[in-house]
C-alpha cells in the first residue's frame, strides 16, 4: 500500500515538472519573437523606402536656382586683348639664308562658336583679327624700320574645365588648346612702301578662369602662348620657312 502511494506521488511530480518546462520554453520563444518584431518595426519606421519611380523623377540639379550656372549646349565667347608677336620669314636658296623679322605688340580680337558638354568640355571654331605696330628687320640688307601688321586667324579648339566643385576657390579654371592657320602681313617703308607676308599653322595653349555673373554668362581672363610654323618650297629650290612665337593676355565674355 505504501509502495503504491509513493509511486503515485512521484508520477504527479514528474508531470508537474514537465508542464512547467514546456511553459517556460514557450515564454522564452514568445519573448524573442516579440523583440525581433519590435526591432523590425523600428527599422521600417526609421528607414522609409523610396520607390524607383520617385527616385528617377527627382531632379539632380535645380536649374531654377538663381545661382545655378554651367557651360551647357550652345557655346559662344568673344575676347579682346593684346599680344607680343615675333615673326620670322627665312628664304633659303643656294645654301644662302635671308631672314626677315617682325616684332611688335598687337591688339587682338577673337570670336568662338560651338557647343559645351555638361560644364566639362567646350568645342568650338574660331576666327580672329589683330592689328599691331612694331619693327621690321631684313638682316641681309641691314634694314630696320618701323612697320605695321595685320593678322587673321582661323581654327578649331576646345576648353576643358577640370574643377567641378562650386565651393572651390578656383572653380571656373579652364585649360584650352587650339590649332589652325595664321596669316600676317607686315607693311614697312624703306625706299618705297613694301609688304612681307607670314603664313603658318599655329598651336595655342591657354590657361584662364571664368567668373559667373548670371545664370548663363561669365567673365573670364586668360593667358596664352602661340607657336606657329610652316615650310613652303617651289620648283627653283627656294624654301620659305615661317615661324611665329606670341604671348598674349585677353579678357572675354562667354556663354
Amino acid at each position: 500500500m505504501k509502495k503504491e502511494v509513493l509511486t503515485a506521488v512521484l508520477l504527479c511530480a514528474s508531470l508537474s515538472f514537465a508542464q512547467y518546462n514546456e511553459e517556460g520554453d514557450n515564454a522564452i520563444q514568445s519573448s524573442e519573437t516579440a523583440e525581433f518584431t519590435s526591432q523590425e518595426a523600428i527599422q521600417e519606421t526609421s528607414s522609409p523606402t523610396i520607390s524607383a519611380t520617385e527616385y528617377s523623377a527627382a531632379p539632380r540639379v535645380d536649374e531654377s536656382d538663381p545661382y545655378y550656372h554651367a557651360h551647357k549646349g550652345f557655346y559662344f565667347s568673344t575676347s579682346a586683348g593684346f599680344a607680343y608677336a615675333y615673326l620670322r620669314h627665312s628664304v633659303v636658296s643656294d645654301k644662302k639664308v635671308k631672314n626677315h623679322k617682325y616684332t611688335g605688340f598687337m591688339l587682338y580680337e577673337e570670336t568662338r562658336l560651338g557647343g559645351s558638354i555638361n560644364n566639362i568640355l567646350s568645342i568650338y571654331g574660331l576666327i580672329g583679327t589683330g592689328v599691331g605696330t612694331g619693327s621690321y628687320e631684313y638682316e641681309n640688307d641691314d634694314l630696320k624700320t618701323d612697320a605695321n601688321n595685320i593678322q587673321f586667324a582661323f581654327g578649331l579648339g576646345l576648353d576643358f574645365y577640370p574643377i567641378q566643385d562650386k565651393e572651390s576657390p578656383i572653380y571656373g579654371l579652364f585649360v584650352g588648346v587650339s590649332s589652325g592657320l595664321l596669316l600676317d602681313a607686315a607693311s614697312y617703308e624703306s625706299k618705297s612702301t613694301n609688304d612681307d607676308g607670314f603664313i603658318d599653322v599655329f598651336y595655342r595653349l591657354e590657361v584662364g578662369r571664368d567668373w559667373w555673373f548670371s545664370k548663363r554668362w561669365c567673365f573670364g581672363v586668360a593667358l596664352n602662348y602661340t607657336f606657329g610654323t610652316m615650310s613652303l618650297g617651289d620648283d627653283d629650290d627656294v624654301l620659305d620657312n615661317y615661324r611665329n612665337h606670341s604671348f598674349g593676355l585677353s579678357v572675354r565674355i562667354a556663354h
